[in-house]
């Protein structure tokens, strides 16, 4: 059966659920193997993510780096409107499987297509920043202002 993944409710009633690149949020704490690095709460340091060059029907790779604001390389800030879908899809984040919202992985698939090199970072909130530890997402709410206004540029996604 051919589904658009483009459409996550034709997704959703096929049997490409099962897929191990698709998964529930319902079961998602259960096969969650990516873990964050703990940042410096002290610092000015940030995450930023750097998208490596693929194939359109692989799996998307990518990396997290540690950075501080004042010594920042050049990146593209990303604001885009969150997926409260419940769907969620595997990425390679650092060697291990990273479950992300359908909207962002439409977002990264689609600027993997431009990356030419490894040099390409993003700062994207839901996977610079780890949602699950409240000390360190208010502590990166805290810096958004310096995020955004450092980007070389921003990038906004709307689906």
């Amino acid at each position: 059966m051919a589904v658009s993944l483009n459409d996550p409710k034709a997704l959703s009633a096929t049997d490409s659920q099962e897929d191990e690149h698709f998964i529930s949020s319902s079961s998602l704490t259960s096969v969650l193997d990516f873990r964050y690095a703990p940042l410096d709460l002290s610092t000015d340091t940030i995450r930023l993510l750097k998208v490596l060059p693929g194939p359109d029907n692989s799996t998307i790779e990518c990396n997290l780096l540690h950075c501080t604001i004042s010594e920042l390389p050049s990146y593209t800030a990303l604001s885009y409107s969150w997926d409260y879908s419940g769907l969620k899809i595997g990425i390679n984040c650092n060697g291990k499987s990273l479950w992300i919202a359908w909207n962002l992985w439409c977002f990264l698939a689609q600027f993997r297509k431009g990356v030419k090199s490894s040099r390409c970072l993003l700062w994207i909130d839901a996977i610079c920043i780890n949602q699950k530890d409240v000390k360190e997402r208010t502590h990166q709410v805290r810096q958004m202002r310096s995020i955004y206004s450092t980007a070389e540029s921003v990038i906004v996604w709307l689906g």
